[in-house]
């Protein structure tokens, strides 16, 4: 699946509409704020909101372990390009879960606005 395919259909499960979410993500990756990468099936949204914090969001239609074997490659595209701390709002506790395995040491956020922050 393409990434806007991914992206299309985890909208829909979630009762979003994904032409609304699919332009956003188009004027962030055209001013270069947003980034996007894949690993199978899931999509890993990355907007900068500084030079070296970001926001995350994942798409995906991939199993459960399929997300954990892409999770560390989306983990080290993170590390590549130097950002210090990434923020969400995650409704799935097993990906907060994934990152403290991988060493992240996820905490309460310190910008309002998101539930979960973690230094890279």
């Amino acid at each position: 699946m393409t990434p806007s395919e991914i992206i299309t259909a985890d909208c829909k499960k979630h009762n979003i509409d994904p032409q609304k979410v699919l332009g956003v993500i188009a004027q962030f990756l055209q001013n270069e704020t947003g980034h996007i990468f894949q690993v199978g099936n899931t999509v890993l949204f990355v907007r900068m909101i500084s030079d070296e914090n970001a926001e995350l969001h994942i798409f995906t239609q991939d199993s459960p372990i399929a997300i954990a074997k892409a999770v560390p490659k989306f983990w080290n595209a993170l590390k590549q390009m130097q950002i210090k701390k990434v923020y969400g709002n995650a409704d799935n506790q097993e990906i907060l879960q994934l990152l403290q395995k991988l060493g992240a040491n996820v905490q309460a956020p310190d910008i309002e606005g998101y539930n979960w922050m973690a230094e890279v």
